[in-house]
């Protein structure tokens, strides 16, 4: 839980805000005061470019009022640089208002600009910012959703040429992002992944601390709630050491959920009212209903009805009050926009006019004049004047035509270049998919040729035996090792069977044949199968098995390559005439198993990579047995499916011990 002095953070965080907008009025107030001073039109533009951007959170009206000037003086001084970033502040000001297609239409204005004029570092922007408005539109019009995609890895392949690390830090959080939205969970974890590494190698706090939240909301996605966790507490302390407490106030609210989904109600009351408090210190109410939402869910799934309904009422208070201010400020917004642009038309209509007017009069003066001076002169004039007006507008006419034809054909190559940019990399994406599956080809056959090899032991043993003379073996024992071949070679189609799932298992989409089993029957059972090996080494088996260890919701299948694995270990790992103990025993609400030997001893540096895939460690076996480094991996891979825990106690040249442990019932 957090502690009481987060509430003294709190307070100073709450003040320390309240000073950050006051200077940002300031900073408003200081340009103004500068715009007003100035009669350079390059200065105004600057500085009506930057008003636009510190007003645009807090103050959209005002911001686009500045940056329509910012337009004017751009067009008038012919700076497409900054006549790009009025439109990128005009496209933030319409995504603020909730209207996208308008501010998808400025967003695409500039994005032409900056890439015509080989702006970069803007254009990354822009790209990211047509995506954006794109992914809004997704929402009712699913032809925008692969465009997404394409304009975002757009600008990542431009970013990565730029080495811009900081745009594309977040242009991985994005697409992470996107990617979670759509389902695809894996690719989501690849580029979220990738944000977290260049923030953290460029020491960027808040995009770390966003990196691990996504991350943590990718595994709650997934269901792997205990793997979210750490992931989640990470992120809220980057996140509030550097004053994010929008973001901080989400993580809480996703601890909670974790807490509330493994059914531990009390501290996800504690983690939702921890968001609620923090919410609640900066105002923004849609946060606040936000956690009065968990809140009633959380005491609706603990049955506390009277709770619940208390918490719906106050989220839907606030949920309407967010709707109706929303709509209040969005109404306000675009009627002052609206009448912006109308006064600023009729300006533009007046000044027409006028200039028309002026026209009008010069053309009057100019015509009486030449009236006086001679009418067949006038005559002449007009007539040259008329043949030339007319052949000009043909040329003009005919100019026109080519330019639209040429206009066209450069669209139609841009699109194709576009096209197959992004057929490239979905090529490439799907290369570094294909790699990634047939390594697990790779490992999964590893895995079946490696459990294969023991029954496979067992049966070329037990048919030695068998090839004996009838005199030295019983009918009775034939029957025995011929059932025993029997039960191997059902377990070896049981292997086959179950290793095909192992992937299936990682991602939590195989139901398990889960049973309630007598865990020392099963070891019984194994002890006996390596009896041979044993002797042919003079190992002596020590069981201290407890007769009644019964464990619920537990494979019988993966129980016995567990076992199977440690024991045949402890023996190819012992020197001859030592002892092998196998004990089962209740500790509290745990069963527990150990398998230990009295070999070699593994180094601290080999447990490091013990339970990692073909890992051949330094100790090796004593009668030149074979490894493929695949048996630690398995046993660790299945013990986890079950929920269960392994880890080994060692030291050199004293044996090792490793451990197994299952909850005896569930919590």
């Amino acid at each position: 839980m957090l502690i009481h002095s987060k509430h003294i953070i709190f307070i100073l965080f709450f003040f320390i805000s309240a000073s950050h907008a006051q200077a940002q009025t300031v900073v408003a107030d200081s340009l103004i005061s500068a715009l007003h001073r100035t009669n350079n039109d390059r200065a105004k533009l600057l500085i009506a470019n930057r008003l636009s951007m510190v007003l645009i959170k807090n103050f959209p009206q005002q911001a686009f009022k500045y940056a329509k000037q910012a337009t004017e003086l751009a067009k008038k001084i012919d700076d497409p640089y900054q006549l790009a970033i009025a439109y990128q502040n005009l496209a933030s000001i319409y995504h603020i208002l909730g209207d996208y297609s308008k501010g998808l239409e400025y967003a695409l204005e500039g994005l032409r600009i900056a890439e015509a004029k080989k702006y970069d570092t803007l254009t990354i922007g822009l790209l990211d910012k047509v995506a954006l408005f794109n992914f809004h539109l997704s929402e009712h019009d699913t032809t925008y959703r692969k465009k997404v995609l394409g304009y975002r890895l757009k600008a990542i392949t431009l970013s990565e040429k730029l080495n811009a690390n900081k745009e594309l830090t977040q242009l991985y959080l994005h697409l992470g992002e996107f990617y979670r939205k759509e389902k695809k969970l894996d690719s989501a974890l690849f580029y979220v992944d990738k944000a977290f590494f260049l923030a953290q190698k460029f020491e960027n706090i808040n995009d770390k601390g966003l990196a691990l939240m996504t991350k943590g909301q990718i595994y709650i996605d997934q269901g792997k709630y205990l793997e979210a966790l750490p992931f989640l507490s990470s992120a809220y302390k980057y996140l509030i050491s550097i004053d994010n407490r929008y973001d901080a106030a989400a993580s809480l609210l996703l601890t909670g959920i974790v807490f509330r989904e493994k059914n531990r109600f009390e501290k996800s009351f504690d983690w939702f009212k921890d968001a609620l408090t923090l919410s609640q210190q900066l105002g923004s109410k849609a946060d606040i209903a936000e956690a009065y939402r968990q809140l009633y869910l959380t005491a609706e799934r603990v049955g506390n009805s009277n709770l619940a309904f208390d918490y719906y009422k106050l989220y839907h208070a606030y949920k309407d009050s967010v709707l109706n201010e929303s709509m209040s400020r969005q109404i306000a917004g675009m009627q002052s926009i609206h009448d912006a642009e109308s006064k600023d038309k009729e300006i533009e209509l007046l000044k027409k006019n006028e200039q028309m007017r002026e026209e009008n009069l010069a053309q009057q003066r100019y015509l009486n004049i030449f009236l006086l001076v001679s009418f067949l002169l006038i005559c002449l004039i007009a007539f040259i004047l008329y043949r030339g007006i007319k052949s000009k507008n043909k040329i003009n006419r005919l100019l026109e035509k080519k330019n639209l034809e040429i206009l066209y054909q450069q669209e139609e190559i841009s699109s194709q270049k576009e096209n197959i940019a992004l057929q490239n990399m979905e090529l490439e994406q799907k290369n570094h998919e294909l790699s990634y599956l047939n390594e697990e080809k790779n490992h999964l056959i590893g895995i079946v040729a490696h459990d294969l090899r023991n029954p496979l032991s067992q049966i070329k043993g037990l048919v030695n035996v068998l090839q004996m003379s009838e005199n030295e073996v019983s009918p009775e024992e034939k029957e025995e090792y011929i059932r025993l071949i029997k039960g191997a070679i059902e377990r070896m189609t049981l292997m086959i069977n179950k290793t095909l799932d192992v992937n299936a298992i990682d991602a939590q989409k195989v139901n398990l044949q889960r049973e309630d089993l007598n865990i020392s029957v099963i070891m019984e059972s194994v002890a006996k199968n390596f009896e041979d090996n044993a002797k042919a080494k003079n190992i002596e088996i020590i069981k201290d098995l407890h007769p009644q260890v019964i464990v619920p919701n537990l494979d019988k299948n993966y129980l016995t390559q567990i076992f199977e694995n440690l024991v045949s270990n402890a023996i190819k790992y012992s020197p001859s005439n030592k002892k092998v103990f196998l004990r089962v025993y209740k500790h509290e609400n745990i069963a527990r198993i150990e398998v230990q030997d009295q070999g070699q001893g593994i180094s601290e540096e080999d447990k490091k990579k013990m339970f990692g895939k073909f890992q051949q460690l330094s100790a090796r076996p004593t009668q030149g047995e074979k490894s493929i480094g695949l048996g630690l991996s398995i046993v660790k891979k299945y013990v986890e499916a079950m929920n269960g825990k392994v880890w080994c106690e060692s030291e050199i040249d004293n044996g090792a011990n490793f451990i197994v442990e299952f909850k005896l019932k569930n919590e």
